[in-house]
């Protein structure tokens, strides 16, 4: 078999690239902004998942069949900060909504009720609950949505301190982990974010 040849690759689509993404969240429990998360939002993971193995270990011999399909649970992100401290006021207010530092408790149950309807595909938020559906849409190079990770049932689950050094001149940039339940990919679709304007979750095949 031949070797993969330059021409093959120069006719093939182009690389996306990690750095052109949206995310995109409905309104925030709490009442933070979400359009503000996905401004200063620097990094965020496209989610993997895991196939455990199951072994037959037998007569010399072992066979590996294919366990339940995990994921791990967790996601994690960087935040910028601004001068007005929107990150904190919205985080906060979603880390309270969560668990309020003072009594323990949830201000509402985990999904609360029929969600909102502004993401990229209108798969839900909050309805007063604390878990919302983020999703993170992979741009391509004209700008148009050629995927989406919807991550279900999403929570704030770690807000990492941030150094302060009166010898460097560095942004305030926060780290957070997240808590979520599933993930669903949706590929191939080459849509300008505009047009996410329709609940297209269920054309899709990825209802809540």
């Amino acid at each position: 078999m031949a070797g993969v040849e330059i021409t093959q690759m120069n006719a093939a689509p182009d690389i996306l690239a990690t750095f052109r993404f949206l995310l995109s969240l409905p309104q925030l429990p709490g009442g933070g902004s979400p359009d503000v998360l996905n401004l200063l939002c620097q990094q965020f993971e496209w989610p993997g998942s895991t196939i455990e193995q199951i072994m037959w270990d037998g007569h010399g011999h072992t066979l590996v069949f294919p366990g339940r399909r995990t994921h791990s649970h967790t996601i994690t992100a960087a935040f910028y900060e601004n001068k007005q401290m929107q990150l904190q006021t919205s985080m906060g207010a979603w880390l309270e909504y969560t668990r309020n530092v003072r009594s323990g408790n949830a201000s509402g149950s985990k999904r609360g009720g029929p969600g909102g309807s502004n993401g990229l595909l209108s798969s839900g938020g909050s309805g007063g609950g604390y878990a919302v559906d983020a999703e993170l849409g992979v741009l391509d190079e004209q700008g148009r949505v050629a995927g989406v990770s919807v991550i279900r049932g999403m929570w704030p689950q770690d807000q990492q301190p941030v150094q302060f050094d009166g010898a460097s001149s560095t942004a305030f940039l926060q780290n957070w982990t997240f808590s979520f339940d599933w993930v669903d990919h949706v590929a191939g679709l080459n849509v300008v974010p505009a047009a996410f304007q329709q609940p297209l979750s269920a054309a899709l095949g990825i209802g809540a």
